[in-house]
This record gives C-alpha cells, structure tokens and sequence, in this order.
C-alpha cells in the first residue's frame, strides 16, 4: 500500500490518501489501532473508542447508501478486483 503516514489500521500502515478521507470525520493522530469488519475502532490492546461506519454515514447526510471511506481491502484485509 506504500504507506508513509505513521497511521496504521490492523497492521497495515495507511496511504496518505486514506488518511485524508479519514480526517475527513476528525482528527487522525499516527499510532496503531484495529478494526473490526462492524466499523468498530480502537488502539492496539484497548477497547472500541468510536465507529467509522456511523461516523462517516452521519457526515453523508441522509439515510442514503454510500460506499466507505476506506478501500475494500481496509475493510476486508482481501484485495477484491472489479465487482
């Protein structure tokens, strides 16, 4: 994923460009966090501090279908080609 960022999400350490969509819902802070296939989101060895799916369905307004903000790889940890 080439990440130079610091910010690293079950392992893998994030792009700028997933960075800056996170930012997107609040501050991004380097360091190590897991999350789960629910949105759910905490640092390495704690609990969940908050939940990206809500977080970023309440910044898209509406009840309307959106796809996330970070990559079906993040989301899944498999790399999905085409649909």
């Amino acid at each position: 994923s080439n990440g130079d960022t610091g910010v690293f999400i079950n392992g893998r350490q994030l792009h700028r460009v997933d960075v800056a969509r996170l930012s997107q819902i609040g501050p991004v802070l380097p360091g190590r966090c897991w999350m789960d296939a629910l949105g759910n989101i905490g640092l390495v060895g704690q609990p969940a501090f908050g939940n990206l799916w809500l977080a970023g369905r309440a910044l898209g307004g509406g009840g309307r279908q959106r796809e996330g903000i970070l990559s079906t790889y993040d989301k899944t940890g498999i790399a999905v080609i085409g649909y």
